[in-house]
């Protein structure tokens, strides 16, 4: 039933891509399978055409929630913070995508999260031009206290930056 519906859906959209119905045929392919790619992508292009950030926000959110597994999740998270960074320009969403994936990783404390420096960095740039130091220090922390598969170099950068932090 969802492979139909994905395939009304691309139909819809070569031939009506204003019709409202392509945006209730894929809501119905996510309320099968919240995470097959064409039909994400296909909405996520929709919403950031209407500038409807929020609606795409709070849908990273529903994936990474639904997640099989904390690993995936954690990966979920890591990639729309990329997305929001890379895709959509907007570096204060892709951080609080940044935050969670940081989070959870640190919760869990066994699954390793991928480019932990380069989150922590953007973190860094946008929590610390509004301030939120002391919310920066807490993730630094958290992930120096469980290191899990961070490299000596990425735990060095991370005290270093923590300190620099702490003492400005």
């Amino acid at each position: 039933a969802a492979r139909m519906l994905l395939r009304a859906a691309r139909i819809l959209r070569l031939e009506a891509p204003e019709d409202d119905r392509l945006e209730e045929v894929l809501r119905r392919v996510l309320a099968k399978d919240i995470a097959e790619p064409s039909t994400n992508f296909l909405y996520e292009t929709l919403l950031s055409g209407t500038n409807r950030w929020d609606e795409l926000e709070a849908h990273h959110r529903r994936r990474a929630e639904r997640a099989p597994d904390h690993k995936k999740k954690i990966e979920a998270l890591r990639t729309f913070a990329l997305e929001w960074v890379q895709r959509f320009k907007d570096r204060d969403r892709g951080a609080v995508f940044f935050d969670a994936a940081l989070r959870a990783t640190v919760s869990n404390g066994v699954v390793p999260m991928r480019s932990v420096v380069a989150a922590f960095t953007l973190l860094r740039q946008v929590q610390g031009d509004r301030g939120e130091w002391n919310r920066l220090l807490d993730i630094a922390d958290a992930l120096l206290e469980r290191p899990m598969g961070l490299s000596r170099e990425d735990r060095l950068y991370l005290a270093i930056q923590a300190g620099q932090i702490a003492f400005d």
